[in-house]
């Protein structure tokens, strides 16, 4: 007797990516059949095969063919613990007369308040501990208090129904267009009876741009959307298909230029990290998307030369105040920013002057007050709690079963990850699309051109238990494993995407992080180099690197430890994105301050002071984009920025970007344009190859050559102009100077002679020269 099985492949992409889809299976030693390419009914392509089976387990898989290749295994979930193959698996019971099995490349059409292929809208959730689950509309204050307050009793509650997987979905119901912009939260009934409102976590876009939770404030929330906090107030209806309510196909027609082509690997970028809170100079509110997107912001880093901007995350966090790294909605873009249609507006605007946009995402925890997000979602039970990974059972952990209220009690089993939250539950399929279906939205939807993701080590290698701090190897497993999905799924959607990992694992963990994802590595294209920062500029407290600039600015003459800076340089090549300054290091820090200020020991910026602070700043920027890395600047390091960058406080860091461009930051700007344009247009310093040639602590001194012998960079950090042996085979000239008068410098070089291995060098004081070999 055999079983009638039917495949479904769901793509979950509203256009056709892949062609020439094919079945395979243990049960024919997996030998591909043809499937038939259909549309499902949440309207993308879908590929189905119907075949007769025996009894027993059965594995299967799917290939695909690209634009871009052929024979593209597309299943990404990696099926184990104990394995990296990736298949699904099956088993069939004795008298089975009928079965479908799926798969879900996306939950995007899936998920969330979707449009299905009629045009009409569904509403569905995964809740798999839930007894019940409908959907309630907000009245127009955005909130549905806990007892059910805010409720619109005029639209009418919608039951879902429980599907297989823990979804509970909804029947096609009105048209999409007749529910479009209204407020809705799904009421869960949990497994242990008691009810509570939910957003929806696929939720496009929440109400509320403030700060305010209406249910923990000491008078009454007025129902001032602008004040509500998005992560607590209702999910709206939004058409994914609409921007700026025209279709999206007409709102990018005109997004690339062909006279400004858009940078397509991560050695050809220079990057410019930007907190869209420190924008809108002038006006006492935190900068918007549309403040990036003017045409004045934009012409400045036109005329600054950078190729690529990075934003601080733009996704759902609690209003205005914040950086963004607490996210609790990955699918919903923060209101008080501008939104998901301002995002798509700056990404447009950036890719007409052939600008990419990089995007910091956060999947290393949630926002630390999850409530009514992901925290206990469908369930009271800690094990059961969905988004969470748990060890254990909560009467596991008597030490915590003594806290303050129930919610908090068995707390031991949670995972703490150096986050400001309990670690995801990785191991979970429906977790990791949850993550992994934002960065596809990304790319796909939004056109972002690649995602800086914060601390994978937290996620791949800092799992401890909440208990008492052990080790959870299995966590760490699974976040390798999740990882590698992650850049197998973006890669697969666009492969031109760039993968930037925030990570701070060393030895064989550090090089399987940029090793392809086929190779049992985690498919990354780069990683932030912190250390090159902590020797380059070593303001932060506690820090033992070289810390050039930091000890530079006590004003003395004292050796340096230019050999360890050395150190940091060489490895700048090994696939690294380096600076002299992030968000981290500009004031968030103990200790830290910008390195203007740190460049003369926070002496006043006044004269003599002001200049030495400068020279020495062009030093640390020709250092970074002279290295072998890729090289990014900190918004405002460009006009010698010195406001304190506090994660809390955009108000205070804003800097005057355009005014100090023509004012005193005029000739700092004019040097790192220069610079900037200067890499770009030699590919020896884009390249990954460098090699040092010489290190001097007495006299604060690094050479180094880099392409194929091409340029020779000496830089220094001495008080006095000095000339220096060259001691390099072949004809030198004298290419470019961080002491140019243009830059505000003595105009201390080598006045365009050529210069051969017996000749000296004329070397500025806290400076760098580029020379370029002429023979």
């Amino acid at each position: 007797m055999t079983t009638r099985v039917r495949f479904t492949y769901y793509t979950g992409l509203d256009r056709p990516l892949w062609f020439n889809p094919r079945l395979t299976g243990s049960w024919n030693g997996w030998v591909p059949e043809a499937m038939t390419v259909t549309t499902a009914a949440d309207g993308c392509p879908s590929f189905e095969a119907t075949i007769d089976l025996p009894a027993g387990e059965h594995r299967w898989g799917v290939f695909v063919d690209s634009q871009a290749r052929n024979n593209i295994w597309a299943v990404m979930d990696e099926a184990g613990l104990d394995t990296t193959e990736r298949h699904r698996t099956f088993t069939i019971g004795d008298g089975e007369t009928d079965r479908h099995e799926t798969y879900f490349f996306t939950h995007l059409r899936r998920l969330g308040a979707y449009k299905d292929a009629s045009g009409n809208i569904r509403f569905a959730v995964w809740a798999p501990h839930a007894k019940a689950v409908d959907v309630v509309f907000a009245d127009a204050s955005g909130y549905v208090h806990d007892d059910g307050r805010g409720i619109d009793a005029a639209q009418a509650p919608i039951a879902l129904t429980p599907r297989a997987g823990g979804v509970w979905e909804s029947d096609a119901l009105a048209p999409f267009a007749m529910f479009a912009g209204r407020p809705y939260m799904f009421r869960i009934t949990r497994d242990d009876g008691s009810t509570r409102f939910r957003t929806d976590l696929y939720s496009r876009h929440q109400i509320g741009r403030g700060h305010i939770d209406p249910a923990h404030t000491d008078k009454p929330y007025d129902g001032n959307v602008a004040s509500l906090d998005g992560t607590k107030g209702a999910s709206v209806v939004v058409d994914p298909d609409l921007i700026d309510g025209m279709p999206s196909a007409d709102f990018w027609r005109d997004e690339l230029s062909h006279d400004r082509p858009l940078p397509r690997h991560v050695e050809d970028l220079v990057i410019y990290e930007l907190h869209i809170g420190s924008l809108g100079f002038g006006e006492h509110r935190p900068g918007t998307l549309a403040d990036a997107a003017a045409p004045p912001f934009l012409t400045y880093l036109q005329d600054l030369g950078v190729n690529a901007i990075e934003l601080l995350p733009m996704m759902e966090f609690a209003g205005d105040r914040q950086w963004g790294y607490a996210t609790s909605h990955f699918h919903a873009l923060e209101s008080s920013a501008g939104g998901r249609d301002g995002l798509k507006r700056l990404v447009r605007a950036c890719h007409q002057r052939g600008i990419a946009v990089l995007l910091d995402v956060v999947y290393n925890h949630y926002h630390h007050d999850a409530e009514r997000a992901q925290w206990q979602y469908d369930s009271t039970r800690h094990e059961d709690n969905s988004y969470y990974w748990f060890e254990g059972r909560g009467d596991d952990y008597p030490a915590f079963n003594a806290a303050v209220t129930p919610d908090q009690r068995g707390m031991g089993g949670y995972l703490d990850n150096v986050s400001t939250g309990f670690a995801p539950r990785y191991h979970d399929e429906n977790v990791r699309k949850l993550l992994i279906d934002s960065a596809v939205a990304m790319v796909e939807e939004f056109h972002i051109d690649g995602l800086r993701v914060d601390q994978t080590s937290s996620i791949r290698g800092y799992n401890k238990l909440h208990a008492d701090g052990a080790r959870v190897e299995a966590a760490n497993e699974w976040g390798a494993k999740f990882l590698r999905q992650l850049s197998r799924t973006v890669k697969l959607v666009k492969p031109s995407a760039i993968l930037i990992a925030e990570d701070h694992e060393q030895g064989e963990k550090e090089a399987a992080l940029t090793t392809n994802a086929d190779q049992n590595g985690l498919g990354f294209d780069a990683a932030w180099f912190s250390g090159f920062y902590h020797n380059l500029v070593g303001d932060a407290a506690g820090r033992s690197e070289a810390r050039l600039i930091k000890l530079a600015g006590f004003g003395d003459d004292r050796p340096l430890p230019f050999h360890s800076f050395a150190g940091a340089m060489n490895w700048s090549g090994q696939k690294k994105v380096v600076y002299g300054e992030s968000h981290d290091e500009a004031g968030n820090g103990e200790q830290t301050a910008r390195t203007m200020i740190v460049a003369v020991g926070g002496a006043p910026l006044t004269g003599d002071t002001r200049r030495f602070a400068e020279a020495r700043c062009r030093f640390a920027f020709a250092m970074a984009i002279l290295s072998a890395g890729t090289p990014m600047l900190l918004a405002g390091d460009e006009i010698g920025a010195t406001k304190l960058m506090k994660h809390d406080d955009p108000l205070g860091s804003k800097e005057d970007l355009l005014g100090q461009r023509a004012g005193d930051g005029a000739k700092l700007f004019a040097c790192y344009s220069d610079l900037v344009k200067l890499r770009l247009r030699r590919s020896g310093l884009r390249s990954r190859t460098i090699r040092i040639v010489r290190t001097d602590n007495e006299n604060r001194l690094i050479a180094f050559i880099r392409g194929d012998d091409e340029f020779l960079v000496i830089g220094t950090l001495s008080n006095q102009p000095r000339t220096h042996q060259l001691d390099v085979p072949g004809d030198w000239q004298e290419l470019f100077n961080t002491d140019s008068a243009l830059y505000g410098g003595d105009n201390i070089g080598n006045e365009g002679r050529i210069l051969r291995a017996a000749d000296g060098v004329m070397v500025p004081a806290n400076g760098a020269i580029v020379l370029r070999r002429v023979t």
